[in-house]
């Protein structure tokens, strides 16, 4: 993967240093951080509690909506149930580095 940088975003805002300095990310953070906006606006976690939507169908969806960013590396996503109505999406970069990001309902 090139190097990467872009901006961390923390509840919907810019992060901040203590000195007013914006905060950055790197490489495979900024691929989760990516994965983490991904999901939010696919609209696919609400489906998952949803009376007339099969989860595992969903979670197909989420899995297959990651691999379409060219720096996951093809069948490495998967996102599953990691507790009672929690989800979590873990995937591979292309170079390697594991993702791992909770899918919000």
């Amino acid at each position: 993967m090139a190097n990467e940088y872009d901006l961390r975003i923390e509840n919907g805002d810019l992060a901040f240093e203590p000195d007013d300095e914006p905060l950055f990310l790197a490489d495979v953070h900024v691929v989760a951080q990516d994965v983490k906006h991904l999901l939010l606006e696919s609209g696919l976690g609400p489906e998952l509690v949803a009376d007339d939507q099969d989860p595992a169908s969903v979670l197909e969806r989420i899995a297959f909506e990651v691999e379409e960013d060219r720096r996951i590396r093809p069948g490495s996503a998967r996102a599953e149930s990691s507790a009672p109505g929690a989800y979590v999406v873990i995937a591979e970069t292309m170079d390697g580095a594991a993702i791992e990001q909770q899918v919000s309902p």
